[in-house]
């Protein structure tokens, strides 16, 4: 199972182009704009459903976070450090950044249980995707090949 953000969704290449397709075949739960958060609770729902032999994370990129919202229509707030939309201060922090990935990957290796988790990180993977997809903004097909050398 390929688990992650938008990258992992395949937002500007074709599902074959995906890096996790170019590994093999098997379920992708990913969702655009994914912050380690929303991974975990699509993970928390979906490991029990889809039983897999082995998941790959894709983290997305750090500082993104979420929220969840008291009220109105919009329950789960996404934010995004230095991004307009705005997000507190004190969670823009480089070491709080940080912390909160290695806080979100730990609540994500108890939620997988015993099921192998390979995970690569966005940071570890962002300088080898030199070209974009067709949306001129995520990944394109030969940085999926590069982000599928690290799941191989």
């Amino acid at each position: 199972m390929a688990v992650g953000c938008s990258i992992t969704y395949g937002v500007g290449v074709d599902i074959d182009q995906t890096w996790h397709s170019l590994i093999g075949r098997h379920y992708c739960i990913a969702q655009p704009g994914a912050s380690m958060e929303a991974i975990w609770r699509l993970l928390r729902h979906w490991i029990t459903v889809v039983n897999p032999p082995l998941i790959r994370l894709l983290t997305p990129p750090m500082g993104r976070r979420e929220c969840l919202m008291p009220n109105g229509d919009d329950q789960f707030k996404h934010f995004q450090a230095g991004s307009p939309n705005g997000i507190l201060p004190e969670f823009s922090h480089e070491t709080e950044i940080q912390v909160h990935q290695l806080r979100m990957l730990d609540a994500i290796k108890h939620c997988v249980g015993d099921t192998p988790l390979h995970i690569v990180t966005w940071e570890d993977v962002a300088a080898e995707c030199t070209d974009l997809g067709t949306d001129a903004r995520h990944p394109g097909p030969k940085s999926h090949e590069a982000i599928a050398k690290h799941f191989k």
